[in-house]
């Protein structure tokens, strides 16, 4: 049943619990001033109807109606009831669409965390879009942060979803899956000396410092760079200096050193700066989405399977570059 509770409406202090379908039948009587026709609007009968407002009266402990042998009016107390059955049923039903909208995904909040190179690649934005296109009224709020907060947060519900470049360990109720797969590229400075070349070896590059946005062992893109380098025969001489691939490509055209960097990010180019395809290279880097397996929010729901559509509408959005 639906309830909600009215505020004291005369002199007296009392509050009491009607449900909502009485406010309508009283609505409707007080709009028709007829009693046949009050309860052909509410579908009920007439005595039916007459009962009600009268139990409704006996509550309020005052009349509502005025009755004579040739019409009804609204007695003052009458008036005043009115107008808050009005603004209850309103509310009721504002507050009715409301839980619909959320429960059909068509309002609420997404939260998402993502690393930068997530917003380079051109993935996280068409998500984004595509998603925003179809639930406009959907609040999205994004936050930039390393993996481990990202896998924390949505791990304590902070975050709905995440975007991370593996490999990295999950707890047991964080699921993920691959967005976009693509080759990896070195970003080089224009006077570098591989600069003129349309294919780089890494082993051309093993004796320059080679910038990284973290030096966590087995973890997400270093890992990739070490096991690319590895490949190469190499170990290379990694030096931090952000955890932001945009940073990360800023440093090599500040002359700090050379970056193997995901494809996608060329799109980010500063003055200064080339990217080249790497000779001989089979390793590539995964971009994928993490959300807790328990999420029930419809609108987190829709937009982890619209991620999963949009992967799967571009074969897992595969990078590819001219070799």
């Amino acid at each position: 049943m639906e309830w909600l509770s009215i505020e004291p409406l005369i002199n007296g202090l009392f509050v009491m619990e009607i449900e909502l379908r009485h406010y309508r039948y009283f609505l409707a009587l007080a709009e028709e001033l007829h009693y046949a026709k009050a309860a052909e609007r509410c579908g009920i009968s007439q005595p039916a109807l007459s009962q009600q407002v009268r139990a409704l009266e006996e509550r309020v402990g005052a009349s509502l109606l005025s009755r004579s042998r040739r019409h009804l009016e609204l007695t003052e107390v009458g008036k005043v009831f009115y107008a808050q059955a009005v603004a209850m049923l309103r509310q009721a039903d504002a507050a009715n669409s409301a839980i619909v909208e959320v429960a059909q995904g068509r309002s609420g909040r997404v939260v998402i965390a993502y690393l930068a190179s997530a917003a380079l690649s051109g993935a996280l934005p068409g998500i984004v879009y595509l998603y925003r296109q179809q639930r406009p009224h959907v609040e999205l709020v994004l936050h930039q942060m390393d993996m481990e907060e990202q896998i924390d947060a949505v791990t304590k519900g902070l975050c709905d979803v995440g975007f991370i470049r593996p490999p990295i360990a999950l707890p047991e109720g964080v699921a993920l899956f691959d967005v976009l797969r693509e080759p990896l590229m070195v970003a080089l400075r224009s006077n570098h000396r591989c600069a003129a070349m349309a294919r780089v070896r890494l082993e051309d590059l093993q004796d320059d410092t080679l910038i990284s946005v973290h030096r966590k062992e087995g973890i997400g893109f270093y890992d990739t760079t070490m096991k690319a380098c590895a490949a190469a025969g190499f170990v290379p001489r990694v030096e931090v200096i952000s955890s932001q691939m945009s940073i990360v490509i800023s440093m090599v055209a500040a002359g700090f050193g050379v970056a193997i960097v995901p494809a996608s990010t060329r799109t980010f180019m500063p003055p200064d700066v080339v990217f080249r395809c790497i000779e001989g290279c089979d390793v590539t880097t995964a971009l994928s989405m993490i959300h807790a397996r328990n999420n029930q929010s419809p609108a987190v729901q829709l937009f982890t399977k619209m991620a999963r559509d949009w992967a799967r509408s571009t074969s897992i959005a595969s990078v590819s570059i001219s070799r």
